[in-house]
């Protein structure tokens, strides 16, 4: 799922930067967040598979809210962690399609490994710009 983006123009972003990650968490040492989506896919779990559920990914923009909370993500550990090193310490996304989602299964889980070279740039893009 590296850098999938359902549109080809990205001017018109409105709400884009409204939502909220929904968790944070911290394991084995890295750090994670997820988001809940309630997604209705198909009755069958094979709707929920990774194949199937790229294509709401994409249509919903995910791929690029993906970036932003990876974003989010990274200047909070910025901040907060004393020794903080993006390589070592981001872990991934993931997008739990909660409609899909069945005990000991991995149907309606989408993770992906957070961009640890690609996110700090972002961040430094998003940054405002200081001086001349």
């Amino acid at each position: 799922y590296h850098l999938r983006f359902g549109r080809t123009n990205l001017a018109p972003l409105a709400g884009m930067l409204k939502g909220s990650i929904d968790l944070v968490f911290e394991y084995e040492g890295k750090w994670y967040y997820a988001d809940y989506k309630s997604n209705w896919l198909g009755h069958k779990a094979s709707d929920y598979d990774a194949e199937a559920m790229n294509g709401p990914m994409l249509h919903h923009d995910y791929f690029l809210q993906y970036l932003i909370y990876g974003v989010a993500l990274h200047r909070f550990l910025e901040q907060r962690k004393i020794g903080y090193d993006p390589a070592t310490h981001l872990g991934g996304s993931y997008y739990l399609f909660l409609r899909g989602m069945r005990p000991g299964k991995t149907t309606g889980v989408v993770y992906d490994r957070l961009e640890t070279e690609l996110i700090p740039k972002l961040a430094d893009l998003l940054s405002p710009r200081r001086g001349p």
